[in-house]
């Protein structure tokens, strides 16, 4: 079965928390596969949160690889983001 999209629960050493909600799988033939889940990213920083930075649709394309499933094409959608928490934080914009 290929792996499902995203982590739960495990925070990164900048108090990043993205958690995966909502898998949906198919399959597409033999050693390929496709599903979408939604990622709800929650950030702590000092003072700042926990809060919603993004909510995210990913769309991922597996293929099984020496009997290990890998995914061989994501597309992720921002639903929702944050961008003045972004910035606050020092993520990446305009």
């Amino acid at each position: 079965m290929p792996p499902a999209c995203g982590t739960t629960g495990a925070a990164t050493s900048g108090g990043t928390w993205p958690v995966a909600a909502g898998v949906l799988g198919f399959w597409a033939g033999a050693g390929t596969a496709a599903g979408t889940c939604y990622v709800t990213t929650v950030v702590k920083k000092g003072d700042v949160g926990p809060s919603i930075l993004s909510i995210s649709r990913y769309t991922d394309r597996y293929v099984k690889q020496r009997g290990e499933w890998r995914i061989q094409r994501r597309e992720i959608t921002i639903e929702f983001g944050n961008g003045a928490l972004g910035k606050q934080l020092g993520f990446g914009g305009a």
